[in-house]
């Protein structure tokens, strides 16, 4: 895979040197470690003033309310923008803290430490990371040919970039929404070495306009993101990690297993599931259900109805053939089902998306 080659290292800023000057005066505060902003203020006073004005906070004109540098709110964020590119500060103590809006993190050289209460992800160069909001995290970026942007993006903002980039009925669809809005002290999706050349210079790109905020700089950094947002999934959602939430080792099979159920959906058992991937099926029922909330029947019916939504907006379908077609051997079990999930017959379904499809052409002639 292409990559950046022989990327420039950025000269240090000002406050950079002094959080290094600090970092090696005070060698027994391991401000390297996560803190949290009150410990490092008593380790090493100085450091006071500093901390209390966040990066995301230099960008924007003052302000007239108080913040807590414990927790950043979007509300921080310029009325124009939904969406930001801001480097992580070398050197910067590794304080504990959370935030209203998801965080991306990007290594685009260099090696850094993702802190969380009971795990630590250790990012090298390509690898992305999505922290979901009111999850409490440190970055510890200590060396200095380390490069990190933080693409910090409103909340209703990345549900519209990267999860309509899914179908909404689709397995995945389920999967990202449960890990990203589980709760618990952690939850992140961790995208393992990227190193796509193409990304990084996307983020490269928003970062500039970030950074110069030319006229509509806003609406150009949304689009950017869903391309981002796009070509992550398109390319990279079988190298994704995330929190397994009983704490356990980490299911690197997932990924795999929802898509084998989306490609054999119409007469996969669970026991041929289970044999596929050398689990029994005991196993096999607990890993769908920490992972996606749902049992192997109920995901079963969600691929079979999404499908069936699919052929019901082409118009020349017969209904009859849909339903042989997604794997119903009963006609009345699909009404009843997609009744219940959509609430609404197939009928109805597919005449509100054909008068919207129509209307949209009406409109344009």
């Amino acid at each position: 895979m292409e990559k950046i080659e022989n990327m420039k290292i950025p000269v240090f800023t000002d406050t950079e040197k002094e959080y290094k000057r600090i970092f090696k005066q005070y060698p027994d505060s391991h401000l390297n470690q996560a803190k949290s902003i009150q410990e490092i203020h008593k380790l090493v006073p100085e450091l006071t003033e500093m901390l209390n004005v966040p990066e995301l906070m230099r960008l924007l004109p003052p302000q007239d309310f108080k913040y807590s540098p414990n927790n950043l709110h979007e509300r921080y964020f310029p009325a124009e923008a939904d969406v930001l590119v801001i480097p992580a500060l070398r050197y910067a103590p590794a304080f504990l803290h959370s935030h209203s809006f998801f965080e991306v993190i990007c290594v685009l050289n260099g090696e850094c430490d993702n802190i969380f209460s009971s795990n630590t992800l250790h990012m090298k160069a390509g690898e992305i990371c999505i922290v979901a909001p009111e999850t409490v995290h440190a970055l510890s970026v200590f060396s200095d040919d380390c490069i990190v942007y933080n693409l910090i993006i409103r909340s209703a903002t990345f549900e519209h970039t990267f999860l309509d980039a899914l179908p909404n009925d689709s397995i995945l669809h389920l999967f990202f929404t449960k890990s990203l809005y589980q709760s618990g002290e952690k939850s992140c999706l961790y995208f393992r070495k990227p190193q796509d050349y193409d990304l990084q210079k996307m983020i490269l790109e928003m970062q500039a306009e970030t950074r110069q905020q030319k006229r509509y700089y806003g609406t150009l950094l949304n689009a950017m993101l869903t391309t981002f947002f796009i070509q992550l999934l398109r390319k990279y959602e079988k190298n994704v990690l995330f929190p397994n939430p009983r704490n356990k080792k980490q299911e690197e099979n997932l990924i795999f297993i929802l898509k084998y159920i989306e490609n054999n959906y119409k007469t996969l058992t669970l026991k041929e599931l289970s044999v596929f991937f050398g689990y029994s099926e005991r196993q096999m029922i607990r890993i769908l259900k920490t992972y996606t909330g749902e049992n192997f029947a109920s995901l079963i019916r969600s691929v079979k109805l999404s499908k069936a939504c699919e052929l019901l907006r082409q118009p020349d379908i017969r209904l009859s053939d849909i339903i042989n077609e997604v794997g119903y051997s009963n006609a009345s079990h699909f009404y009843d089902s997609f009744r219940k999930k959509y609430g609404m017959t197939p009928s109805k379904y597919r005449q509100q998306h054909a008068r919207s499809f129509f209307h949209i052409n009406d409109t344009v002639h």
